[in-house]
């Protein structure tokens, strides 16, 4: 009996140690099961990071390879010296005195163009009375030793003298700007044509009566033209011509606005219309081709017109348009040398 008991108690113990046994390999095994995971989930974190990582590497790399941008600079010009500006200045300004005292027009840069077309209250296009200083002579230019396209003198009593043109551009056309002054009686100035096989008198280019006190005018020589005749009608008078060639004249190139007689350079290529605003108790605008040929011009009209009229005239106050088929001068006369008038080129066609 107490064999048995033994052999019950000792095979009890047995079955324990083995179930002992088993749990702690149960728990070794479930160690390392964990410890699997845990590298796992490392290995899983890791490559996250390292995916994370990447693109910032990728762009760190393809920097290194790619070359430096280019920063591109704009070159400065070299200073310009105060005594250079100093003597540029003054040569502009010299320029200008010596044209203002021989009563020559400026420049067309140093003149000012008209402002726009001047309406009043209506809306309607009208002329601004003449504003500003205007440019009055006082006395007749006479000319000095040496300068060129230009004649003076004077009359104590009755004469004439002629005398060949000098020409400022041989072959063109040039602006005469003729200041007289009559004491008494009167003198007047004409081109003439004088060769061996034509004598020709053409229209006065200026009166001077004893009651104008002293005149002012610009108008048109052509080269036909081979003379100037002065001539004194009695008394004592003064006289003074002037000669300005197309490359020196005042150019009109958008719109312009004065007063008096002119003669203005057009080196527009293309076709245009010119707006004519004019106020004087006679009035006439003349385009002159740049062929110099005068009224012998044979030069096509512009395509799409058969026919053009060169001239526009006038009484009192008028508004009309010519058309300017190539370049050349645009000659304008007006009675009074303080009528106002506006001119203002447009497109062909156009009606603003």
């Amino acid at each position: 009996m107490a064999v048995l008991a033994f052999l019950v108690g000792l095979a009890g113990l047995v079955t324990a140690l083995l179930t002992r046994g088993q749990a702690k390999k149960a728990i070794a095994r479930a160690e390392a099961a964990a410890a699997t995971a845990e590298r796992a989930a490392r290995e899983v974190v890791s490559a996250a990071v390292e995916a994370r990582a990447l693109p910032e590497r990728t762009a760190k790399a393809n920097a290194k390879a790619l070359p430096a941008p280019v920063v591109m600079t704009k070159r400065r010009p070299a200073p310009i010296g105060r005594d250079t500006l100093l003597a540029v200045v003054h040569h502009q300004l010299a320029t200008l005195e010596h044209r203002r005292r021989a009563e020559l027009p400026a420049p067309a840069d140093a003149v000012p163009g008209a402002a726009g077309p001047f309406r009043g209250e209506d809306g309607l296009p009208r002329l601004a009375p003449a504003a500003g200083p205007r440019d009055v002579p006082t006395t007749v230019p006479q000319r000095h030793d040496g300068e060129p396209f230009h004649w003076s003198g004077t009359f104590t009593e009755r004469g004439i003298e002629e005398f060949p043109i000098d020409w400022p551009q041989p072959g063109k056309a040039a602006m005469a700007l003729v200041t007289a002054k009559a004491a008494q009686q009167y003198l007047t100035v004409t081109p003439m044509t004088r060769t061996r096989s034509r004598v020709a008198t053409h229209a006065v280019l200026l009166n001077a009566f004893s009651s104008d006190g002293l005149v002012r005018r610009r108008a048109l020589l052509t080269p036909e033209m081979t003379h100037l005749k002065v001539e004194g009608r009695g008394g004592l008078g003064e006289w003074s011509v002037q000669l300005v060639g197309p490359a020196d004249l005042e150019r009109l190139l958008d719109q312009r606005e004065g007063t008096g007689s002119t003669v203005l350079a057009l080196p527009q290529g293309t076709p245009l219309e010119l707006v004519v605003h004019a106020n004087s108790s006679s009035w006439h605008w003349e385009f002159v081709c740049g062929c110099w040929a005068g009224e012998d011009c044979v030069c096509p009209p512009p395509e799409g017109l058969d026919w053009f009229s060169r001239m526009l005239s006038g009484n009192g106050e008028g508004m009309g348009t010519l058309v300017i088929p190539r370049p050349g001068l645009l000659v304008g006369e007006l009675d009074g040398e303080q009528d106002p008038w506006r001119l203002r080129l447009r497109p062909l066609g156009s009606e603003d």
